[in-house]
This record gives structure tokens, sequence and C-alpha cells, in this order.
């Protein structure tokens, strides 16, 4: 063999090898420990088994020559752990194993001495050798708390996160940094990186355990640089079980909302049904679910009068097969559909209902995984999935494609602005949508290769992980303009129109192939080292009948080393001091496949005669994201996070952590015109850009034992930078999806992150937030639970129009010169359960949000003066400084929500 040969030889070996790893971790938990004899001196060849109600056949591995042992991909439960070795007997006890977390259970073997079982005897409240800040809430915690029990109504345990009213957290990072996972599944909006709706209200019975990841991602976690969460599902057991639950939310359980300018009576109902059990006894098991929600809105009136009627349902189906055809392997198979309908939605505030569109959004997810434990040391793994989503905008005011233009009738022309029929002065929003359809399609499909290799070197105990992937997103993208699409009067007695030609689907897609290697060394029993090296490589490119590529970044360009550090600080006290580097390539978010393309939708401008409606031009203009240049030498964004803290159990049941991070963002990647302002557009890095994190948190939990659980946190965060509209989200509220790489930033004066009023805190920063919840079965069958969260007031600052951008983005003082109320609230709930025949119950809940009606303002009007843009021709839009005062500056435009009575009743067979 030549020496070419064995070098692309040793390559493509390096890169299957390089398939070894846990890459399901994200969906199971581990168990490890030492087994010694009566003496304290390590066994080795000692064979040890872990059994389970969703794992009956069990799994076993055999001691290294320093005792050490290690069971991973182990599903969510309490499990068995026996260890036997001829001529010294066996010793059993109990571990309950969490998502992502490694539960220590140490083992004694005598010729004499049998130990017995004690199942609270090795919990995870501490993994000795993860470096993760990870955070987990198992199904029975959930249940007994008073949360809106959603996966995104779950986001409100995780420490540091506030409220903030959006389709997405913020703690550490922007809404476009969090990855979602439901059964280790990438849920995420690949477009704007927010939580796919369908999946926001996913079926409670479903969930087993719920992980929260807030920093410390190992290499086999990605690139997230803000949070990884993820929901694992149930399984079926040996056992036939499962429940119904009916929920009732009426509108006229709820208090009258502060914002008067919006009214509406909503009564939500929602059931849920579940059963799991054996196909096959011991082999094959099945678990299926499904969930029917119907929220009916009436009485609806905004400030222009009354509002039809708004009907929205989901239906959600759930089906989960497992299979274990040896001890050695285990299959997971999953599908999930969640349709949403809602006929009469986008109308609000100061919206005539004409403007009114029907939506629909469909989310399907397909996964299969496989494990087998290919010797007692090595463990293959392969999982590929499948994910759709589906959003269908269809205008409820048809106006048909470009009627002739009739001055005198703009409503019936498109989307037009005009003055308040009803005489109040205020510019409202009537016409139509401003598209007769509008799809907006998503798909991700994904594979994974992995294998771990666990074997002893140097004295050390080596658990060495990689793991290969691959990832294909797509963006199908159609927009059919009603009427004439936006309809502005831009003075000079003409009018124009902004519309959608009509032209084929845009489809953008974008690749990423993922190579990672990490090792977890155990150097003694107190001390644990994790090295990791996580690369990819992107590709952006379009499908226009011929696929074409735009921008690739390689492997050598999204380099992510990890290094981190476990000691156990107290000898034997089961207590660590940690410490994490990393670095994360933020282009998980694949916008960019959209926003630099050199194709995009077209947008064509009319202009009429506003006396006559006479056609004066028609334009056509540039694609509707930019088409614009990519500059040579493009840097993907990164961001560097450091870490360090410390843990400890305490107490028989109790665990303390706290941790400190910062986070640094570099490379961030904007269009901007070059020259400024009517330059054309390139797409560079931001060398002025800056984005940073600081955060302080402090963490007791109690698990749930001897019938109460417990957890109090506070952080304390700053967050700030000076390119916050990628951050916050808008100028004046901060709800709505986000969109990277393509927005206003850069475009024009008042809109350069160099602007010296910037630099400053964002509006989703809270400097505090402080939780407690708690439960607590008062006598037998009688929980109680409670839920308070404090949260400091957000930022803002007065805020102007900017050059000719819409909307009021320029800063008239500096960022966080102001400061919403800070908000309190507590939750309450009680539930009961009766008992039937055998293991059936029935179980009353009544559950309070916002018990003492805290409605405290979230954001306010932050525009002083309402200053007007106006066009002269083609000539560009410009603001004409007229400080007219704004008669809303300073008062709030959105609240906490009031408070509200749930009440459900569950019956469990």
């Amino acid at each position: 063999m030549t020496v070419k040969s064995f070098t692309r030889f040793a390559a493509i070996s390096a890169l299957l090898v390089a398939g070894v790893a846990n890459v399901y971790a994200d969906v199971y938990g581990s168990i490890s420990g030492v087994v010694r004899d009566r003496s304290g001196s390590p066994l080795p060849g000692v064979t040890v088994t872990v059994t389970a109600p969703v794992l009956p056949k069990g799994r076993h591995t055999v001691t290294e020559t320093n005792g050490n042992y290690s069971i991973q991909t182990l599903p969510p439960a309490t499990y068995i752990v026996e260890a036997s070795l001829a001529g010294l007997g066996n010793a059993r006890a109990g571990a309950i194993v969490s998502v992502d977390k490694d539960t220590t259970l140490n083992l004694s073997l005598s010729p004499t001495v049998s130990e017995t079982m004690t199942v609270t005897a090795a919990t995870p409240s501490v993994d000795m050798k993860s470096t993760e800040v990870n955070f987990n809430y198992d199904a029975k915690t959930i249940e007994r708390l008073p949360l809106p029990r959603t996966y995104q109504g779950l986001f409100a345990l995780a420490p540091g996160v506030a409220e903030n009213q959006s389709w997405a957290p913020t703690a550490g990072g922007t809404r476009q940094d969090n990855t979602f996972l439901l059964d280790g599944v990438n849920v995420t909006n690949p477009g704007f990186g927010y939580l796919s709706l369908g999946n926001t209200d996913t079926n409670e019975l479903d969930i087993q355990d719920f992980n929260v990841k807030r920093a410390g991602f190992s290499a086999e976690f990605g690139r997230s640089s803000g949070m990884v969460v993820n929901a694992v599902t149930k399984s079926g057991t040996n056992r036939v079980e499962g429940a119904v639950r009916q929920e009732y939310q009426p509108g006229s359980w709820a208090s009258s909302a502060k914002d008067a300018s919006f009214n509406a009576n909503t009564d939500r109902s929602r059931t849920a049904a579940n059963i799991g059990g054996p196909i096959w006894r011991d082999h094959v098991f099945g678990y299926f679910s499904g969930r029917y929600e119907k929220t009916n809105t009436t009485g609806r009136t905004n400030f222009l009068g009354p509002v039809p009627d708004d009907k929205q349902t989901v239906k959600e189906i759930f089906g989960k097969l497992t299979a274990t055809p040896t001890s050695s392997q285990f299959i997971s198979a999953s599908y999930r559909n969640i349709p949403l309908a809602e006929p009469f939605s986008g109308v609000g505030t100061f919206d005539l209902p004409e403007v009114a569109n029907d939506f629909k959004n469909t989310n399907r997810v397909a996964t299969v995984d496989y494990n087998w434990s290919a010797t007692t040391n090595t463990l293959v793994e392969a999982k590929v999935l499948r994910l759709n989503e589906n959003n269908h905008f269809v205008a409820h005011t048809d106006l048909g494609f470009k009627p002739t233009f009739n001055p005198k009738d703009l409503r019936h022309m498109g989307a037009v602005t005009i003055p308040d029929p009803n005489g109040s002065g205020v510019n409202v929003n009537a016409g139509a949508f401003y598209v007769r359809l509008s799809t907006q399609d998503y798909k991700r499909d994904e594979a994974k290769l992995a294998v771990s290799q666990f074997f002893d070197f140097g004295g050390m105990n080596h658990e060495v992980k990689a793991g290969v992937g691959y990832e294909f997103g797509e963006e199908d993208l159609l927009r059919k303009s009603n009427g004439w699409g936006i309809v502005y009067d831009i003075g000079g007695g003409q009018y124009e129109a902004d519309y959608y030609p009509d032209q084929p689907t845009l489809k953008s897609q974008a690749n990423t192939y993922s190579v990672y290697v990490q090792d977890s060394v155990t150097v003694n029993p107190r001390l644990n080292f994790n090295v990791g090296v996580l690369t990819n490589r992107d590709t952006f490119g379009q499908d226009i009948g011929r696929k074409i590529t735009f921008l690739r970044f390689n492997f050598k360009d999204e380099i992510q080393p990890r290094i981190g550090v476990n000691y156990n600080l107290r000898a034997n006290a089961g207590d660590k001091i940690y410490a994490n580097v990393g670095r994360y390539i933020n282009m998980d978010q694949k916008s960019s496949s959209r926003s630099m393309a050199p194709f995009g939708l077209v947008i064509s401008s009319a202009i009429f005669d506003a006396t006559t409606g006479a056609l004066i031009s028609d334009t056509l203009q540039s694609g509707a994201t930019g088409n614009a240049f990519i500059s040579p030498g493009l840097k993907p964004t990164y961001t560097n996070e450091y870490l360090v803290g410390y843990a400890t159990p305490f107490g028989s049941r109790w665990s303390f952590d706290t941790f400190g991070i910062f986070r640094n963002w570099k490379n961030f990647i904007e269009d901007r015109p070059i020259p400024v302002p009517f330059g054309d557009f390139f797409f560079t890095n931001l060398p002025a850009a800056k984005q940073r994190y600081y955060g302080v948190t402090f963490d007791a939990n109690r698990r749930l034992a001897d019938r109460w659980s417990a957890d109090v946190n506070y952080t304390w965060s700053r967050w700030y930078g000076n390119i916050d509209l990628d951050a916050s989200g808008g100028a004046i509220t901060d709800h709505g999806a986000l969109y990277n790489t393509a927005s206003a930033i850069e475009d024009g004066p008042g809109l350069m992150v160099e602007d010296p009023n910037r630099w400053g805190p964002y509006r989703l920063n809270h400097t505090h937030v402080l939780k407690a919840f708690t439960s607590f079965e008062v006598i037998p069958n009688l929980n109680l639970g409670g839920y308070f969260r404090y949260q400091s007031g957000s930022p803002w600052e007065n805020r102007g129009r900017a050059f000719y951008y819409g909307g009021y983005r320029r800063y008239l003082e500096p960022a966080g010169s102001h400061h919403t109320p800070s908000w309190s609230n507590f939750d309450m709930s009680a539930s009961y359960a009766l008992p039937l025949r055998g293991r059936s119950r029935v179980s009353l809940e009544a559950r309070v949000l916002n018990l003492f009606d805290q409605q405290t303002a979230l954001t306010v009007d932050s525009v002083p003066y309402l200053d007007p843009r106006h066009r002269l021709s083609h000539d560009p839009w410009i603001v004409q400084d007229t400080n007219r005062p704004n008669p809303n500056y300073g008062k709030p435009n959105s609240y906490a929500y009031p408070r509200r009575y749930i009440a459900s009743v569950r019956i469990d067979f």
C-alpha cells in the first residue's frame, strides 16, 4: 500500500470510527460505578446487569480491571442493578435513571452478605462525570405543579428563564440560539429558530422526563449557544396501563384583562388519552396517545368594534413502538402528527376584520433508532428522522389578483392603511390580508451513526465517544398577492402598490455534515476530564429547477473545541467543582439559505395616478430578501462560552448547584449597503457588532420523596450589545419570529451598530429572576402545589424613525434608559386522587394561574413622536421630523396574563 493510499484509508477509517459515540444521551441516561470486595479493593470481571419495566430483558456489562462499569442508553426509569461473581455472591440495589444524566452506583460483594434493594440509594442528583449544566423534571414532579402543562409551559421550570410571552425563551442567548428536541428529534423551526407552533402544546400525558441544558454542552450535543430543551416520551411495558384526561378553562373563569383594547371571551377544553402495553411480552411494546384541543373565542372587540368569533382546533396523534429482540439490542420507532387550524386569525388591536386570514399548521415527526451492545464495552447506534412543518395562510377576503385600480375604493385594491371610519383620527389597517395565499413549508431529514467504546488505559478509565451526522433542510415558500398587495399614499397625487407577480415556489436548501469525538477520562475517583471537538460543514443553496450552491463553510471553518473538568472537592461527599470552555458555531438556524440566495421572491412596485387610477409605471424590484452579494472571506458567527460551578448533595434528598456563565458572540453576519446607504447590498461580518452575556445562578432542589418536592433558584444576569434587533424582535414589542442575517441592522443612518446609543442592555434582559416551586401531599392522595416567580423589569429607551426604513428603530437615548415595572406571579394547584379498583384511580384537580392577578405592564410604547415618512416619486423614503407628540408614549401596550382558573379530571387505569 502506498503512502497516499494509506493516508486516504486512514482518513476514511477515522471518519467511520468517528461514528463512535453516544448520540442518544439526549434521549437516555446511564448507570456507572465501581464494584469492590469487602476490603474495598476493586473487582474485575464482575457481571453487572440492569433491568426495568421499560427494559425487562435487561442489559449487562463486565467490570474493568479497576472495578469500573458503565451501562449506557437506558430509557428513563427505576432500575434494579445486580452485580455477581462466582464465589462472592451478588449485590442488588436500585437506581433512578434520568435523561442525559449518569447515576453513580457503587456496589460491594461479599461471600456472606448480599445487599438489599434500596431504590433511593442511587439517584442522579449530582452527575460526577458531566460538565454540562443540566436540569431534569420527571412526570410525577410535573403532574404535581401548577404549570401550563405543555412543552412551552415547562420552560417556566428552568432557572433564569423569564416570562416574555413569545414563542421561545431567552436565557443567555437569543430566541434564535435555542434547540428544541422531542425524543431527541430537533423540532426547532429551521428558518426562524423558534419552537414549531404545533409542538408548543404537546400532549402532557406523553412526557416521561423533561431535560433542560443551560450551558457547557459537550461536543455530541452540537452547537446551541442558548439552551437545549428535550421532552422525552413514555414507552410501553409488560403492563397494560393508560389514562384519560379532560381539562376545562372557560373564559368566564378568567379575570378581566387590563388591556381593554382587545376584549374577548375565550373558552378552552382539552381532551387527552394514552395507553401502553406489550405486543409481544418481554420483546415488543406499544404506546399510543391522542389529544383534541378546542379554543373558542367569542365576544371579540378591538379598538374599532366587534370582531368575528375565532375557533382554533388541534388534533394530535402519537404512536411509539419499542423492541428488544435480544438483550443486546434496543429499537424504537415513533410517529407524531399535529394539525392545527385557526380559520379567522390575524386581527389585531387596530385591524378591521376584513384583514383576517385562515391559518393552518401541521407538524409531522417520524423517527427510528437502533442501538446494539456489540460487546460489553462497545455500543453501536444509528438513527434516522424526518420532520415536516407546513404553514398555510389564506386571505379571508379574496380580492383576486391585480383588479382594475380604483383610487376611490382602496379597500378593494389590497392591504391599506386608512383613517378610522369611526372618526377617532387613528390610522387603521383595512382592505384585506396582503396575500391570497402564503405557504411556508419546512422539512428536515437527519441521519446519525455512532459507537461508544469504554476501556482502561494509562491507569485511567476512558469513555470515548464520537459521531457523524447529516442533516438536510428545505424551506418551500410561495406567496400570491391579494389585489395589488400593499397600497401606500406616497404623496404628489400618487399611490404605490407593492405586490408579488406570479412566480414559482422558492426552495431554499441547507446541508450540514457533523463530526465529533470526545473522551470522558476518569483519572481517579475524584477527578474527571471531558475533552472533545465538534466540526461542521454547512452548505446553503437553492433548487431553481437545478440545484445551486452559493455559500459553504467547510469543516476547517467550524472547528469547535470543548474541554471540561470535574473535581470531587470533598472525598466521598458526592460534590464537585467544575469548569468548561467551549466554542459554538451559530449556524443551526438556516434562514441564510433564503436571505443570501441569488434568486428570491420578486416584488413589483406599481405607481398609479391618485385621481384617475391610471397606471404610471410598474417596476420589477429586487427579490424580497435582498438578492445581495456575499463578501469574500465571510466567516461563520460563533460564541465563546466560559462556565464555572459547584454542585453538591446535602441532607437526604437535597442538591445544590451554583454556576456562572460568560458568553461572547463574534462575526455577526448581516446584509449592508456598500457604500451606505444606497450601494449594492453585501453580506458581510460586522466587526463592530457585539453581544455578551453574564449570568450567575443558585439552585437548591429537593427531589420528590416522602410526599414532597421543592426547588428554589435565583439568577442574576446581564445580556447586552448593540445588535439587538436580531435579539429583541422589534422596535416596540418583544414578540414575533426573528429572521437571521437580513434584518434592518446596518441598512442606513439610525440603524448602524456603531450608533452611540445602541450599546446597552437588551429589551429581553431581566437582571433578576427568582423562582420557587413545591408540591406537598398533605394527606394521602391530596396534593398541593405552588409556583412563585419574580422577575425584574425590561429595559427600554425612546425610539424614533430611522432613515427610510419602516418602524421606529432609531435610538433617541442610550439603550436601557428606562425599565418596565418588576413582576411577581404566584400559581397554585390542588388535586385529589380517589382510588378505584386495583391500580385505577380518578383524580380531580383545580389550578389557578396568577393567583393575585398581577397584570403588570410587560412592555410600553417607547415612541415619543409620531414622525411620518413620505416618498416623493421614486426617491427613497425619508423621515420628516415633525416632533408631533405621541399620545400613547410611555403607556403600557402589553400586560401579564390575568388570573385564570383551570379544572381537570383524570382517570388512570
